[in-house]
This record gives structure tokens, C-alpha cells and sequence, in this order.
């Protein structure tokens, strides 16, 4: 994916990365079922300034219905960190855009390999953690998989 200015970037389960990406484009969409995380996130998005760069949802599971608000190749990036992400997975597909990234988060697990199979010739990486996380949590062998849309 080449740098863009001002990607369009759907997320799936809102946390520390919705500010990261809310600094990096004012088209974020962020997806959160649970109310006290989105209430959270909320606030951290205030703190930061960045709520009017943020279309930011609390929807009922399975969420992954909202995909089909869009038009089908209009994201520059998906991020799926949230619940359901096999079927978020499923419906990011077709609203992708060709050379957009996809980003699946705990990947490892064996319940999305199914749902990864679907995009299994598209360019793919993989990023693996090993060490405890910023909370002190050690998560053998947690992955995340990037792939690019072909």
C-alpha cells in the first residue's frame, strides 16, 4: 500500500489504536460493541482532540453488517481487532480497495483460519509478539497477519 494523505480506514473493536489512527486521517470509521470500552475510547479520543476525525459506532454484535453500508473498494484499510472477526473479515472483502491493507489481530487462533483462507493468495505478513505487552501480559505466540489486496 502506498502512502496516502488521508486514508479511509474501517476499524473493528476501538482502543489505544483508534487515537493512533484518528492522528492519521479524519476517515476513520470505528466500530465498538461494548458500551463501557466505547465510553472509554470516547474519552480518550476528547482528551486527544480527535473526536470530529472519528465516525465512531457502538453497534450490536455481529457488527460486521455495517460493511455493507459501504461501496464496495472504498476502504483504503481495514483493521479488525473486535469480536466476530471471522465474518468482519468475510464482509471487509469486497469494500476493500486493490492495494488496500487488511489487518487481522490475534491471528493465531485457530477459529479464523477458515476466514483466512478466503484471502489466502493475497500478499501476506506476519507479525508475531512474544514478550509481555505495555499491561505486563505475555501472549505466547500472538500474531498479527497483514495482508494486501490484489
Amino acid at each position: 500500500m502506498s502512502k496516502l494523505e488521508n486514508p479511509k480506514i474501517l476499524e473493528f473493536g476501538a482502543g489505544a489504536s483508534t487515537v493512533w489512527l484518528a492522528k492519521r486521517t479524519n476517515q476513520l470509521i470505528s466500530i465498538e460493541h461494548n458500551p463501557k470500552f466505547y465510553r472509554l475510547t470516547k474519552q480518550l479520543l476528547q482528551r486527544h482532540g480527535l473526536v470530529q476525525n472519528v465516525d465512531f459506532r457502538l453497534l450490536a454484535r455481529s457488527y460486521a453488517k455495517v460493511c455493507a453500508e459501504f461501496n464496495e473498494a472504498s476502504m483504503d484499510m481495514i483493521l479488525i481487532d473486535g469480536r466476530d472477526r471471522a465474518q468482519c473479515l468475510e464482509a471487509s472483502i469486497s469494500i476493500l480497495k486493490s492495494g488496500g491493507l487488511l489487518v487481522l489481530d490475534n491471528a493465531e487462533r485457530q477459529r479464523y483460519q477458515e476466514a483466512m483462507a478466503l484471502v489466502a493468495d493475497w500478499n501476506h505478513t506476519i507479525s508475531q509478539q512474544n514478550q509481555p505487552d505495555d499491561h505486563g501480559f505475555k501472549y505466547p505466540n500472538w500474531q498479527t497477519h497483514w495482508w494486501i489486496k490484489p
